[in-house]
């Protein structure tokens, strides 16, 4: 699930906000399997969009708001 987390957080340029950290994440979701099925739904989505707006999701969170 972190290696997920990873890879979305890989992707992008600079993020307006840090999030919380893995062992929270973690923490979370031993409580709650909803968590980990949002974040499988949210990375293959995320995938989705890469092939629509690669482009897009590689500037900075500042720089996306500002396009959008």
């Amino acid at each position: 699930m972190i290696n997920q987390l990873r890879e979305l957080r890989e992707f992008g340029g600079k993020p307006r906000t840090v999030g919380l950290d893995d062992a929270s994440i973690e923490r979370l979701a031993a409580d709650n399997s909803m968590l980990t099925q949002a974040i499988t739904e949210a990375v293959a989505r995320h995938r989705e969009l890469r092939a629509e707006m690669s482009d897009f999701l590689k500037l900075d969170e500042d720089e996306q708001l500002a396009q959008a």
